[in-house]
């Protein structure tokens, strides 16, 4: 049975019954809100039908449509994101290795009398070397003989008595 149909075999058992019931008393009137410790914060209006409640009566209303949209919403947002970082993250490694082999050059066309340059470079280098140890030799021995030359002479002692 629907709530529809509910709804309707309701109201025609209320117009059914006797309409002899005395008439209720007002009720009190209602104090004013005091100020309080702060509530959970408000739900916002969603306008469920009267008939459907968590809990109990005159507790807080439940709209599975409400729920349902939210849960797809959250449900396409996560395929959507696993979508793009399947097919994101291999073009960014292949887009991150294609400039790191950019900073490396490729070996550039030698030029054919490139090999004879260095050997002669080398050739240089080589005699420069031998050049600098002769005069580092030479400087050695005009040290030595310099060195052996100025000696002190003791000077002789002049008697006291």
């Amino acid at each position: 049975m629907t709530s529809a149909t509910s709804l309707v075999l309701v109201r025609v058992a209320l117009e059914d019954a006797p309409q002899a019931k005395a008439p209720t008393p007002p009720s009190p009137p209602t104090p004013p809100d005091q100020p309080g410790p702060p509530g959970p914060p408000s739900l916002p209006d969603i306008h469920p039908s009267p008939d459907v409640f968590i809990g109990v009566p005159g507790g807080i209303p439940f709209d599975p449509n409400v729920i349902a949209g939210r849960v797809e919403s959250i449900a396409i947002a996560f395929f959507f994101s696993m979508a793009f970082i399947i097919v994101g993250l291999p073009l960014v490694r292949a887009w991150a290795r294609r400039m790191d082999r950019r900073g490396t050059t490729s070996n550039p066309a030698l030029p054919a009398d490139l090999g004879d340059r260095l050997v002669r470079i080398e050739q240089a280098v080589e005699s420069i070397a031998i050049e600098v140890e002769r005069v580092a030799e030479g400087q050695r021995f005009t040290t030595k003989l310099l060195s052996e030359q100025r000696a002190p002479v003791a000077l002789p002692l002049k008697d006291r008595s």
